[in-house]
């Protein structure tokens, strides 16, 4: 059987998760929170959604672009095929969500 071999970005995520799970048992973190989310949706939120924007264009550039073409992984090396059909229902779908949800913020 193969061992697994975590890695130190697999390390500090899980730290991080396990930390904010933990604050969500401490009494009134609530409250801390609700503040905290209306500071950056007030204030910030022009700023996070012109961020947004910006990585969309910036990522869909580069698809278009000819660095779109770009092969990865060994030379020669054949691409596994997917269903195309229904991995562009899966983004397309995964990107309405996202931007409705930071539409609604």
């Amino acid at each position: 059987m193969k061992s697994r071999k975590y890695t130190s970005v697999f390390i500090g995520s899980l730290i991080i998760s396990l930390i904010l799970v933990a604050l969500g048992f401490v009494p009134g973190y609530e409250a801390v929170s609700k503040n905290w989310r209306s500071l950056i949706g007030t204030d910030f939120g022009w700023f996070y959604l012109l961020l947004v924007t910006l990585i969309v264009l910036v990522c869909g550039f580069f698809v278009l672009s000819p660095m779109g073409q770009i092969k990865l992984g060994r030379a020669g090396l054949k691409a596994r095929v997917f269903n195309r059909f229904v991995d562009c229902h899966a983004f397309l779908g995964g990107y309405g969500y996202w931007s409705g949800l930071l539409w609604f913020s």
